[in-house]
């Protein structure tokens, strides 16, 4: 018994230690690492993602235009560049690249509705505040009030 409590002492647990230590440091790391990246990137994520929004606001919730195949044609093609030719995609979190591809789907799909493109356009919106730090978690899930519509001019 003397035997077994010795070698749990003197090699089990130090090596225990030294593996969570080692764990402990890699993890630290990493993480430091991933922050002075989205650090580096903060200025060009958030140009991206402000140009994401602007592509988003012609389909803003309140808007009670119409939209036919050719504006959604033309917004799908929009999205794209944005996507794939101008690397948005890649300043994106998960989250956000999740609401972008159901909107995106949303958009191309022609039997949706307006009402379910905007309600769709408009999660993604959310997520772009919480990606930029404006809405937490907790804001993201609670409800605006619906100002009335526009005046007309």
């Amino acid at each position: 018994m003397e035997i077994i409590l010795d070698i749990l002492k003197y090699v089990i647990i130090p090596a225990i230690t030294f593996a969570a230590g080692l764990f402990s440091k890699w993890f630290l790391q990493s993480q430091k690492a991933r922050d002075d990246t989205l650090r580096a990137l903060a200025p060009e994520r958030a140009r991206a993602l402000a140009a994401l929004w602007r592509l988003t606001t012609p389909f803003a919730l309140g808007s009670s235009a119409q939209l036919d195949k050719d504006q959604r044609r033309t917004a799908d093609i929009n999205f794209r560049k944005w996507y794939y030719d101008d690397a948005g995609q890649l300043l994106l979190s998960w989250r956000t690249t999740k609401h972008y591809l159901l909107a995106i789907d949303a958009l191309r799909d022609t039997s949706a509705s307006d009402e379910a493109l905007r309600h769709m356009l408009s999660r993604l919106r959310t997520q772009l505040k919480r990606d930029c730090g404006i809405y937490s978690w907790w804001n993201s899930w609670r409800k605006l009030p619906t100002p009335r519509a526009p005046l007309a001019g």
